[in-house]
């Protein structure tokens, strides 16, 4: 495309015609909107009515997302210019000839060079047969070489047809599916579920072993417990892995290869550490020895085992991502980097169209989110440690104590040896609550956080027209401060002394502070905005406007009309 605007312009010779080049499209009446625009919309046609008003599953037809997503990568340049009828993106499965033929008969006409299209072959098929049974039909009899050229002619462009037909492919899903399953409450918060769920197997083995201090976390024995957490972390992420491949199945025929090495990958990996680190935590044996050698010395109360190691070797990867989740420049960077290592990074952590690239929140939003969910998830494992799983251990273990000589529903549990049903009916509403009572912590905070950020901004501070006309002349300031750009500084000269270009750029700076003509032109632009939306009448858009003269370079404010009621007899 660019080379024909080139040759266009420059008037360059074709090397193949001898003549000047010429646009692809062009030299007729709406020729971009027959050659370009309408063959995708008839691929967009014919792929809603396979849609069949929402019956159809979602594998079975490309919807706006995988159409638009195509022209995102790379794919979209095999279209060609002039664009090639016979490419997979015009092509349409075989299942939807009735919906192409119906797409035919709402069409009033096909468009020239439409028919070598493959996805629309069924479009020109049953007119053009109509067409030649009565031209046949209106033939003499004796002109019988002309019929048999015409047949032939014809049988060799349906074979034509047929062979590029066979040779062309549905392209299908992009890149995603939809599934419905209620799967995703965790596949979309998976790390909000992961958070609270190794947080509960924390507080349950600090409330069993009944710490007194936190000191007694060190102890190498708890602390081994403690470190488990890991194994119920590795089991959470295979399911994730499973969930991510499960809910992407259904695009496996157009999934590119570097995805299915991707995600083959990512479930290899998961595996391997969901099976290393219960073989190694059940392999160590030696905490009691070293429990019972190591001194009294604050160091001495260190003892490293082999499933710490390996789990200090699982946490790698997991620390890299912790030390870029709090630089957020050098993640922009890898993320927008054309380096071989930041693409690997990058390939590894986000899909290949991930549109967010780059993107990254600062460093003081991120520190204001961290902090705000450290102390609301703080707030609440103490709330649940003190008040929801430290209170059920004793009873639990009084009731584990009791064995069970003679069951009353031996008809239902006739092997019943233990009081397992009666420690999960006990559990079981504490369980349900430790998970349900994050939104109430989370509805509190924002109450309290949102409250702060409230008295900080000063908002609904203004509550009168008296309040509105105190404040109105500091509006230009607010404005010039917060949204208008510094003007470039002149080029400093060295001979002038460093305090005295200070001076005179702090006074350039405070004239434009207090200039009001912007904020006056920019205050009107809003005042014919609503005026065009009819949001106001014309007579409020006058009282509304703010008057323009020369006084303003001054830095005198013309008030509008509305702000001087009672004020002028």
């Amino acid at each position: 495309m660019s080379y024909e605007l080139y040759g266009v312009l420059s008037g360059a010779v074709s090397l193949i015609t001898g003549e000047k080049v010429r646009p692809a499209y062009g030299g007729e009446d709406e020729s971009f909107l027959k050659n370009v625009v309408k063959p995708i919309y008839d691929v967009i046609f014919q792929e809603a009515q396979k849609n069949k008003n929402g019956a159809s599953d979602h594998s079975t037809w490309r919807n706006y997302d995988d159409l638009n997503e195509f022209f995102w990568s790379t794919d979209c340049f095999k279209l060609g210019w002039p664009m090639r009828p016979d490419n997979d993106f015009f092509f349409i499965s075989d299942e939807t000839k009735n919906s192409q033929i119906l797409c035919a008969s709402r069409l009033s006409r096909v468009p020239q060079g439409i028919e070598s299209c493959a996805s629309c072959i069924p479009l020109v098929s049953v007119d053009t047969s109509h067409q030649n049974e009565q031209q046949n039909s209106q033939l003499p009899h004796e002109s019988s070489s002309t019929e048999n050229y015409l047949n032939s002619g014809a049988e060799q462009r349906q074979q034509q047809t047929t062979s590029s037909r066979s040779q062309q492919r549905w392209l299908g899903k992009t890149n995603f599916v939809e599934v419905r399953s209620f799967w995703h409450l965790f596949r979309s918060f998976d790390r909000m579920w992961t958070v609270l769920v190794l947080g509960l197997q924390v507080l349950i083995i600090m409330a069993w072993q009944g710490l007194g201090s936190p000191t007694q976390l060190l102890d190498p024995i708890i602390f081994e417990d403690i470190l488990s957490i890991f194994i119920t972390n590795a089991v959470l992420r295979v399911i994730q892995v499973i969930l991510d491949i499960a809910f992407s199945w259904r695009t496996k025929q157009t999934m590119r290869s570097d995805q299915i090495l991707r995600f083959t990958l990512k479930l290899s990996l998961a595996v391997a550490w969901a099976i290393i680190l219960p073989i190694f935590y059940a392999s160590s044996q030696n905490y009691r020895a070293c429990s019972a050698k190591r001194s009294k010395a604050f160091l001495g109360m260190f003892c490293l085992s082999k499933y710490m190691v390996v789990v200090a070797l699982y946490l790698t990867s997991n620390v890299i991502g912790m030390a870029l989740f709090f630089v957020p420049a050098v993640t922009n960077y890898i993320e927008t980097s054309t380096w071989r290592i930041c693409s690997m990074l990058s390939w590894w952590s986000q899909p290949q169209l991930y549109v967010g690239r780059g993107m990254q929140e600062g460093l003081v939003p991120l520190l204001k989110y961290t902090t705000f969910w450290m102390i609301l998830l703080s707030s609440k494992f103490l709330f649940s440690y003190y008040f929801e799983i430290k209170p059920l251990v004793g009873p639990t273990k009084e009731i584990m104590k009791i064995n069970v000589n003679k069951y009353e529903w031996h008809e239902f549990f006739p092997q019943v040896k233990s009081n397992a049903g009666a420690i999960l009916a006990v559990w079981a509403p504490i369980i349900l609550v430790y998970f349900m009572d994050t939104q109430i912590w989370y509805s509190v905070f924002c109450t309290i956080f949102g409250g702060m950020c409230g008295i900080i901004h000063h908002l609904g501070e203004i509550r009168t027209m008296g309040m509105v006309r105190s404040r109105f002349c500091t509006l230009p300031e607010a404005f010039n401060m917060s949204l208008v750009p510094p003007a470039m500084p002149k080029e400093k000269k060295r001979m002038f002394p460093s305090f005295l270009e200070k001076k005179i750029f702090k006074k350039l700076g405070k004239a434009e502070r207090i200039d009001p003509t912007k904020f006056a032109l920019v205050w009107n632009q809003i005042i014919n905005s609503f005026r065009s939306e009819d949001i106001i009448s014309n007579r409020e858009m006058e009282l509304m406007t703010m008057p323009m003269s020369l006084e303003h370079s001054s830095g005198s404010i013309r008030w509008p009309l509305f702000l001087l009621a009672k004020k002028v007899s």
